[in-house]
């Protein structure tokens, strides 16, 4: 899972000026802060404790042959095949060091903190942070997060066909600060 943090810049920063879209994209588009990082195989520390386990490490292509990341296997089996280094409940990646223990970052909410999204990587292989900024932000403003869930879920299924003709297991929560 991916922690994002959305604060709203200090208001001695907020612009009272007639442009009205530069005001919006102040007020709306504060500083984004990351509670946590993905964990992918091709991490240095990653890639040590997976190989440490055992593991073997594939390099994974497009159809257009662009590197996408690499993918975790038992020695001489093609499983499981994951592109990732940390997953909650994975028994067969687990014996390669896949591993569930999450990174955290320790953050005091304050009266500045808009929203947070928490997603897995359903979300976030297709969407960054500033994307997800960008689609949720106007749900915020209207206070409608039910319309951000679906908006941000709906994107990524899409995204997730228009790249892979798949769509990958997605969780999101969204929590607005009001």
């Amino acid at each position: 899972f991916f922690f994002l943090m959305i604060r709203r810049p200090p208001r001695s920063t907020q612009s009272r000026s007639s442009a009205a879209s530069d005001v919006y994209k102040r007020q709306v588009h504060g500083d984004i802060k990351a509670l946590s990082k993905d964990h992918k195989p091709q991490d240095a520390g990653e890639m040590q404790r997976v190989i440490s386990f055992g593991g073997v490490l594939q390099n994974s292509f497009d159809k257009k042959g662009n590197f996408v990341g690499a993918r975790v296997f038992l020695p001489n089996q093609g499983i499981p095949g994951i592109a990732m280094s940390r997953s909650i409940g994975d028994l067969l990646a687990k014996q390669v060091g896949v591993i569930w223990e999450p990174e955290f970052i320790e953050q005091t909410l304050g009266a500045e903190d808009k929203f947070l999204v928490i997603a897995s990587d359903g979300v976030w292989e297709f969407i960054s942070s500033e994307e997800c900024v960008e689609m949720v932000a106007p749900f915020y403003q209207k206070n409608d997060i039910e319309g951000a869930v679906e908006f941000l879920m709906n994107e990524s299924r899409n995204r997730w066909m228009v790249k892979d003709n798949s769509i990958d297991d997605t969780t999101l929560i969204i929590i607005f600060f009001v």
